[in-house]
């Protein structure tokens, strides 16, 4: 078989009913399997699933096992030469599938290949860039990017010589680099392709191994990447080949629309991520710059809690979540 997608779901049943409408018409003219993996859904996604679209295989967890098991629930699973794993809140175009497979087919060096991702307001996505690095995550934490507007951060990145700088204090989760660039439309190599929409050769996932199943959400796409540029595979960003991707749609579903920039994923799978492949010093300043950026939260929610700007029940969520994140950065 020349294609597996698989789609990892949780709680996102309409959502993932128009992205495996839009992925069974893209795949219809491959040799292909669409195969579902529910982290435990309370919503009928995976009844809706059977019901809707029969030949989709479905893999039912009875808990939600993290994105990482989950997606090598799919890889061990599927029988394609080429595995896509791709979001429940995404829709692709009729031919995004077919170009990624024959951008992959005419190189036999690329083990990863990522199209541009774009929201549902069509603007690019920063779904290709370099491997997670200490300044990006102390621009992140440190809220360095609201010291640039916007507008002026975009003018500024087309300097020359100031382009990357701008760009990480700008950046969010993670740098942007070549994708924030809409009108560079050439393939290029880079070191992370966003685990939203990444195509993987299987020999590549044979030889380095499948995702980190220590991780729970977060930063396994970028811990496989790291591996696969290690291991001499390329990878490569195809920004002509376009997936919509609406975002976070699971994380909010469970978290009770939390957005995922300050969460216990973010926090453990960064500092996870580091140990793994950072030196000691490094870790240590990541966690410096956590915890200072965490504690600075909190005392801003102390203040507007004082000021009557936020009622006791959301101060007090909020509260805990802070001070549960502060255990979690100090251990």
């Amino acid at each position: 078989m020349l294609l597996s997608t698989i789609v990892v779901s949780a709680g996102t049943r309409d959502l993932l009913e128009q992205c495996l409408g839009s992925a069974t018409a893209a795949m219809a003219s491959l040799d292909s399997e669409l195969i579902v993996v529910d982290n435990a859904s309370t919503d009928g996604s995976p009844e809706m699933v059977k019901e809707k679209f029969p030949g989709v295989r479905v893999i039912a967890n009875d808990s939600n096992v993290g994105f990482a098991t989950a997606s090598n629930q799919g890889l061990r699973a599927c029988s394609g030469q080429f595995a896509l794993l791709l979001n429940s809140d995404t829709v692709v175009s009729p031919d995004a599938l077919a170009a990624l497979v024959e951008f992959m087919v005419e190189r036999p060096l690329a083990g990863i290949v990522g199209p541009r991702l774009v929201g549902g307001d069509g603007a690019t996505q920063a779904s290709a860039s370099d491997l997670p690095g200490l300044r990006m995550q102390i621009g992140s934490f440190l809220g360095l990017r609201h010291l640039v507007p916007r507008s002026a951060a975009q003018a500024l990145a087309k300097t020359p010589g100031l382009g990357r700088a701008i760009e990480t204090l700008s950046a969010g989760y993670f740098t942007p680099a070549l994708s924030s660039r809409p009108r560079q439309r050439a393939p290029r190599q880079v070191g992370f392709i966003s685990g939203a929409g990444l195509l993987a050769r299987r020999e590549m996932w044979e030889q380095i191994g499948v995702l980190d199943e220590r991780i729970f959400l977060f930063l396994e796409d970028a811990d496989w990447c790291r591996r696969a540029g290690e291991a001499g595979w390329e990878l490569w960003y195809v920004p002509e080949v376009t997936i919509v991707h609406l975002g976070g749609q699971s994380f909010r579903a469970r978290s009770g629309g939390r957005s995922h920039h300050i969460s216990r994923e973010r926090c453990t799978s960064l500092i996870y991520y580091f140990n793994k492949h950072e030196p000691a010093w490094k870790v240590s300043l990541l966690k410096l710059v956590v915890l200072s950026s965490l504690r600075a939260r909190l005392v801003k929610l102390v203040v507007r809690r004082a000021a009557r700007k936020i009622d006791s029940e959301a101060y007090a969520a909020d509260a805990s979540l802070l001070r549960d994140l502060l255990r979690v950065t100090r251990d």
